[in-house]
């Protein structure tokens, strides 16, 4: 019953936005609802190493509704905001082929239909307010260029995904973002999530938004720094938090085996114009550069750097492709670790319509010493609507 009511009112809000739409005629409808859809495909096939070689495809499917209050006769500077997505294909490339831990397609889930995100911001003169049901990796911990790749890792480094449970793909929480300017280049970036998203496995429709003190309570915060000049730039450094007890891992060097009470991490983000094309400074070179830190004695990634070249508009005639290249190494309590390598290559056939070819080297998948390291190949398909 509790999961009746909280899709009914998923369902009231959608009817709700589109009727506004149609019943204002002071309203301007293609500003007042807007909708995006989208399609990523992932064709993968590990041809060494690893587990065995096999192939796999796996598919996501966004659907999304932005509902702007000014354009609806309401206040200003607001906007609601629902996500739906849909997961289908096999979920074993990393499990049943390849063994990494850092998850080579960061689409992988398994088959479920489920609400992504529902939240409400308001814009201010000098920053933002965000609440509700919410990627935290859209607002922290993320890299500019670090997007360009299918490597999870690059997208939320394991650090603090692997760590803590945060509300990330695909299952997010209610959290709350507070973001502040100080100035025109520097701005600092709050977040307070709930500690515990839970898994699709028992909640497939995330509609479960239950909190309660005994699953703790996570929070997050960066200071931004951003250069416009020639050389353009963002530059972060941030901590996490998470107030629940975590165990302690078996490791012969600790002798205290009943963990702790909260857990933490601190990190750093560089995104870095390096050699930027004269008629356009955010085209050309660019690199990024992710270091993030956590205590051994709870965590199963107590360090990883990410770094990477991305070439932006590879020639005047392909002026929105990207050739990226990204390294990820992510060291393990047991002293062990992963590293990955990614060589990609986004090639916009239309404006709506791109297809990104991908490979992977893995060395020591999932950690160990003794495993093949895994050459992979991927033909990622991506639409827009």
């Amino acid at each position: 019953m509790l999961y009746l009511k909280k899709y009914s009112f998923c369902c009231l809000f959608l009817i709700a936005s589109i009727s506004i739409k149609a019943q204002d005629s002071l309203i301007d409808s293609k500003e007042a609802l807007q909708f995006e859809a989208s399609y990523t495909g992932d064709l993968v096939r590990n041809f060494a190493g690893g587990i065995r070689k096999g192939n796999v495809f796996m598919g996501l499917i966004n659907i999304s509704f932005t509902l702007n209050t000014k354009a609806c006769g309401l206040w200003k500077n607001g906007s609601f905001y629902t996500q739906l997505q849909n997961t289908h294909g096999a979920q074993g490339i990393t499990a049943d082929y390849v063994g990494d831990i850092q998850l080579l397609s960061n689409i992988e889930n398994g088959n479920y239909t489920y609400l992504y995100q529902m939240w409400y911001r308001q814009d201010f003169k000098r920053g933002f307010i965000l609440t509700g049901i919410h990627d935290m990796n859209t607002e922290f911990l993320y890299s500019d260029w670090g997007g360009a790749f299918t490597s999870s890792s690059l997208g939320i480094m394991p650090a603090a995904s692997m760590n803590i449970p945060v509300s990330i793909f695909p299952k997010n929480i209610f959290g709350t973002i507070i973001n502040f300017e100080l100035s025109n280049k520097l701005s600092i970036r709050t977040g307070f999530y709930d500690g515990d998203p839970g898994s699709l496995a028992d909640d497939p429709f995330n509609l479960d938004w239950s909190m309660s003190k005994e699953q703790g309570f996570f929070s997050v915060s960066e200071l931004w720094y951003k250069n416009d000049g020639k050389l353009s730039g963002t530059y972060k450094i941030g901590t996490f938090y998470h107030t629940g007890h975590f165990d302690a891992l078996p490791m012969a060097s600790y002798t205290d085996s009943v963990g702790q009470q909260g857990n933490f991490g601190v990190y750093g983000f560089i995104d870095q114009m390096l050699l930027p094309k004269a008629e356009d400074k955010e085209k050309g070179l660019a690199g990024f550069l992710i270091i993030g830190y956590a205590p051994a004695k709870v965590n199963l990634v107590p360090l990883y750097i990410g770094a990477g070249i991305n070439a932006i508009g590879t020639c005047s005639k392909r002026p929105v492709d990207i050739l990226a290249m990204g390294f990820s190494y992510a060291s393990l309590y047991s002293n062990e670790y992963e590293a990955a390598i990614e060589l990609n290559y986004q090639y916009q056939i239309t404006e709506s319509f791109g297809i990104q070819p991908a490979v992977h080297y893995i060395i020591n998948p999932g950690g160990y010493a003794n495993e093949n390291n895994a050459f992979v190949g991927m033909l990622r398909i991506n639409i827009g609507f």
